[in-house]
């Protein structure tokens, strides 16, 4: 490096005249000579700070590294999660919705038996009361189906927004590890440079 250069060139310098200085020739010689060796101590002094440095540099670029493989595993960890919780949650809206649909239909089914319920009622008055025994039954049937088909909606919602929600929170982690990633990057691009 220009400061070893510096350095190397400083105690030739001193080496040389000392050896001037040894063979006699003393005229001015000290003086240069003092100011050669403070300029000597200056670049050792100096050339030590950047040593030091240039250690606790590349101590902080192993802890970012270290940091940088922990985030990039904690990362690989909350995305197998994320993609675990997104099957097991479309699982079960698909489950939910095929509920939903055949509960649709038995109650498509039961409105339909109700309304031909109801014309037999009205041509065979011999049969009104068991066929209103019936109607009545069957209507209470319809009841609990339509009761059961509005369960399963309010869960099916739930269902939804639930995955909505974690889907929200995943976009939201990556971004803010993200964020972390670069901000360490930036941190270990300074301290390389």
């Amino acid at each position: 490096s220009r400061l070893s250069t510096l350095l190397e060139n400083a105690r030739s310098k001193i080496e040389e005249l000392e050896a001037d200085l040894a063979r006699g020739d003393k005229t001015d010689l000290s003086d240069v000579l003092d100011a050669a060796r403070r300029e000597k101590d200056a670049l050792e002094e100096r050339v030590a700070e950047l040593q030091d440095q240039w250690s606790r540099s590349q101590a902080e670029l192993r802890r970012l590294r270290e940091q940088l493989a922990g985030l990039s595993e904690e990362c690989k960890v909350a995305k197998n999660n994320a993609k675990c919780a997104v099957s097991h949650l479309e699982y079960r809206l698909e489950q939910l919705q095929l509920e939903k649909d055949k509960l649709v239909g038995d109650c498509q089914a039961l409105e339909e038996r109700v309304a031909e319920l109801q014309v037999q009622s009205k041509c065979h008055h011999e049969d009104k009361a068991q066929l209103q025994a019936l109607l009545g039954e069957t209507q209470r049937h319809l009841g609990d189906v339509k009761l059961k088909l509005s369960d399963t909606e309010q869960r099916l919602d739930k269902e939804t927004q639930l995955r909505r929600r974690e889907a929200e929170e995943w976009q939201q982690f990556q971004a803010d590890l993200l964020m972390t990633v670069r901000v360490a990057n930036d941190f270990k691009t300074e301290a390389l440079s």
